[in-house]
């Protein structure tokens, strides 16, 4: 008898685990706004509404990515410069983005240094 009850008992948890997708498994996971998506990147290159930057290279041989970073009017801009006109070539930035990976990156927040 008692050997039944440990059977139904275990029975009972295992079919309380469910196998089925999550709820939440097609949510946007929550951004951690504290961390930068871009950090340690240089502006290589400022045109009206985007940054180019990219990261500084250390190595000679090496190839490094190139960012192209859209500016609009709600992009908040802190450190050195208050304003996109105010940033300059070689400046050393870091840049918040609303989608990152997304074809056309618009910065939320850049970081002057």
């Amino acid at each position: 008898m008692k050997n039944i009850v440990v059977l139904i008992v275990m029975l009972v948890s295992v079919a309380g685990c469910n196998q089925s997708p999550s709820e939440f498994e097609d949510e946007e996971p929550i951004k951690n706004s504290e961390e930068p998506d871009y950090t340690g990147v240089y502006v290589e290159d400022i045109q009206e509404d985007r940054l180019i930057v990219q990261p500084l290279a250390t190595d000679p041989e090496a190839s490094y990515p190139v960012y192209e970073i859209y500016v609009d009017e709600h992009t908040e801009l802190v450190g050195e410069a208050a304003r996109l006109d105010e940033i300059e070539v070689e400046d050393e930035v870091e840049i918040w983005v609303h989608d990152k990976g997304a074809e056309k990156e618009i910065a939320e927040k850049i970081f002057v240094q």
